[in-house]
C-alpha cells in the first residue's frame, strides 16, 4: 500500500516538475540565443560607431589643416592705405620695342574687327565708357609678347618707382589694349581697381592729335620726400614704346583725341594680395568647415542613436530575471 502511494505521488508531482524543468531550460536556451544575437548586434553597432567616429575625426583634421603661408616677412600684406599704392606717375621712354608694340596693336585691331571693342570697363566702384580688348583674348604670340615685356622690363620699373621690395610678388595681372578716337575720345576720371598700373603707347604721336593723361590728388614719391598733392598734373602722350607707371589708387583720366586714333596698353596688378585677409575667401573657408563638422556630428549622433536603440545589455537583464 505504501509503495502504491509512493508511485501515485511520483506520477502526480515528478512529471510536472520535469515539464517545468524542460520548459525552463528551453526558455533559458532561447534567452541565451537571443542574448547572443543581441550581443552580436551590439558589437556590430559599436564597431559602426567607432568607424563613424574615426571618419569624422579624419574629416575634421583635414578641414582644420591649413597650408603654411610662411613667415610674416615672406608674406607681407600690402594694405590699401599703403602710400606705395598712390606712387606718383613717372614716364619711361623706349620700354617696348616699336615693332613689338605695333604687333600687339595690330592683333587687338584684328580681334576687334571680328568681335568688336568692349564698350564698358569696371575698375572697383567705377564703371566708365571705353573701347578696349582684353589681351587674354588675343592670339598666343601677342599674349606671350606682352607678358615678356611686363615681366622683364615693366615690373622692375614698378619696383623702382613705387618702392616695391624684391620679396613682394605681383599677382592677378590684367592687360587691355585701349583705343581712343572715334566714338570714345577719352576716358573719365577714375581709379584702377588694383594696386599698381601702367600705360604703354602702342602707336606714335604723329598718328593722332590730342591725347595724354591727367593725374590729380595725393601721390607718393621718394624724390618729393613722401606724400604730396598733384593738381591736374598733365602728362603728354609718349612716343611708341613709352610707358607711364603709377599707383592704381591715383585718380587719373585721359585727354580727348581730336583726330586719328591712339592705342595704349593698360596693365594693372595686385601686390601680395594672397597674403591679405579676404572676406569672401574667409567665408567660403569657414562655411565649408562648418558643413564638414556638422556632417561629422550627424554621423556620430546617428551611430550612437542606432547603438542605443539596439541596447545589447537588455539580454543580461532578462537573464538575471529568469
Amino acid at each position: 500500500r505504501d509503495e502504491n502511494l509512493d508511485r501515485e505521488y511520483s506520477k502526480r508531482h515528478t512529471a510536472p516538475r520535469t515539464r517545468d524543468a524542460v520548459a525552463t531550460r528551453g526558455v533559458a536556451m532561447g534567452m541565451d540565443a537571443r542574448d547572443g544575437a543581441r550581443r552580436a548586434r551590439g558589437d556590430g553597432g559599436a564597431r559602426a560607431v567607432l568607424a563613424r567616429v574615426m571618419v569624422a575625426c579624419a574629416v575634421a583634421c583635414v578641414a582644420c589643416a591649413q597650408p603654411a603661408l610662411g613667415t610674416q616677412s615672406e608674406c607681407e600684406c600690402v594694405h590699401w592705405s599703403d602710400p606705395r599704392l598712390i606712387c606718383a606717375p613717372h614716364a619711361y621712354e623706349d620700354v617696348l620695342d616699336a615693332s613689338a608694340a605695333r604687333r600687339v596693336r595690330d592683333a587687338a585691331v584684328t580681334y576687334a574687327q571680328k568681335h568688336g571693342w568692349k564698350e564698358h570697363r569696371a575698375n572697383g566702384e567705377d564703371d566708365f565708357e571705353t573701347q578696349a580688348v582684353s589681351v587674354s583674348d588675343l592670339p598666343e604670340d601677342a599674349r606671350r609678347e606682352v607678358m615678356g615685356v611686363y615681366e622683364n622690363k615693366i615690373i622692375p620699373l614698378m619696383r623702382e618707382q613705387c618702392v616695391i621690395d624684391g620679396h613682394l610678388k605681383f599677382e592677378e595681372e590684367e592687360f587691355f589694349v585701349v583705343k581712343y578716337g572715334g566714338g570714345v575720345k577719352s576716358v573719365a576720371s577714375h581709379k584702377d581697381g588694383k594696386h599698381l598700373s601702367f600705360i604703354a603707347s602702342l602707336n606714335n604721336v604723329t598718328e593722332y592729335v590730342g591725347g595724354g593723361n591727367v593725374f590729380k590728388g595725393l601721390t607718393f614719391s621718394v624724390p618729393h620726400g613722401g606724400v604730396h598733392h598733384l593738381s591736374d598734373h598733365e602728362m603728354k602722350p609718349l612716343a611708341v614704346g613709352g610707358v607711364v607707371v603709377h599707383g592704381a589708387n591715383v585718380e587719373h583720366s585721359s585727354v580727348d583725341v581730336h583726330s586719328g586714333e591712339r592705342y595704349v596698353l593698360v596693365g594693372m596688378a595686385y601686390v601680395n594680395k594672397s597674403c591679405c585677409f579676404d572676406v569672401s575667401r574667409f567665408m567660403n573657408k569657414w562655411v565649408t568647415r562648418l558643413l564638414i563638422l556638422v556632417f561629422a556630428l550627424v554621423s556620430v549622433m546617428s551611430g550612437a542613436t542606432e547603438w542605443l536603440r539596439k541596447k545589447p545589455w537588455r539580454g543580461e537583464q532578462h537573464q538575471k530575471v529568469w
